[in-house]
């Protein structure tokens, strides 16, 4: 076979005999000239991969972050681990979690504003932003948590001595403050007991929120639906111009406490108050025992 002028080599079978036939530059095809043979299984050929891989060499790259002592230079940013690690010792795991949270959420609003630099205005700028409809509007209840946090984060770098002014100061009175909750006067609690006094069930289960409030052990079988019908008929029967709601008696019971002087750790732990909501909780029934009952 003699190979075409553009193709430089074919490669022929036979059997088990493969050949590569070469053309030879000096190819006539006027010549009766024979084409070099040269057995294919005496050369090695070696091609190219398709595509070409790059190699780099890898190295890890790890950055530890140090807590740092905060000075009036540094920013909120820069002190977050070493706070992180004050409220780990401080608090528990849920309120450090979130007041570090808050801190965070500062920083970010704050930029690389260095401490000795935020004033009063910062602060409430901030606030204003979470609590305006055309901000966040975050619900009052967050917004107070998150003014304790600042408040506690700020009241730590003064202790270091990272700052000499606490910003905090003018925050206490611009707390975002709810209406207060119902709660029954003693007139009406005298007539809530007469009605409730007519059925034995009813009138325990009354008696057990007004005095003791927390429920340890089942005297009988009762649900949640249950509890919301009977005081339904409890306010129909007595016409008593307010929500009436285990909630309402729970009120109740704190401030006929705080009026017999019971301290308000102790009122907290009887009705199972979590720890980060009584600061909150202190301030609101202080309001609702200055009204009178």
């Amino acid at each position: 076979m003699i190979l075409p002028h553009s193709f430089p080599f074919c490669l022929l079978k036979a059997g088990a005999e493969k050949t590569l036939i070469l053309r030879s530059d000096i190819m006539d095809f006027r010549k009766d000239v024979r084409p070099v043979k040269i057995e294919a299984n005496s050369m090695k050929i070696d091609q190219l991969p398709l595509f070409l891989r790059r190699t780099f060499q890898t190295k890890a790259s790890t950055q530890i972050l140090k807590p740092v002592t905060p000075t009036g230079e540094s920013s909120v940013m820069q002190t977050l681990m070493t706070f992180q690690a004050f409220l780990a010792e401080k608090y528990a795991p849920k309120t450090a979690k979130m007041y570090w949270g808050d801190v965070r959420e500062l920083s970010i609003f704050l930029k690389n504003k260095k401490l000795q630099e935020i004033s009063s205005h910062d602060l409430q700028q901030w606030i204003g932003s979470l609590v305006s409809p055309a901000g966040k509007g975050i619900e009052r209840k967050t917004v107070n948590r998150k003014v304790s946090a600042i408040t506690t984060y700020f009241l730590w770098l003064q202790g270091l001595g990272a700052i000499t002014r606490d910003p905090t100061m003018v925050l206490n009175n611009a707390r975002i403050q709810s209406p207060l909750p119902d709660y029954l006067y003693e007139a009406e609690i005298k007539t809530l007991s007469a009605e409730a006094s007519k059925d034995p069930r009813t009138y325990l289960l009354v008696l057990l929120f007004l005095e003791k409030y927390s429920i340890e052990d089942q005297l009988f079988p009762f649900t949640d639906r249950f509890l919301q019908m009977m005081f339904v008929d409890l306010k129909q029967a007595t016409s008593i111009d307010k929500e009436l709601t285990p909630k309402t008696l729970r009120h109740t019971h704190v401030v006929r406490a705080i009026k017999r002087g019971e301290d308000f750790e102790q009122i907290f732990d009887r009705i199972g108050l979590a720890p980060d909501s009584r600061q909150e909780a202190e301030e609101m029934y202080k309001r609702l025992a200055s009204r009178g009952i």
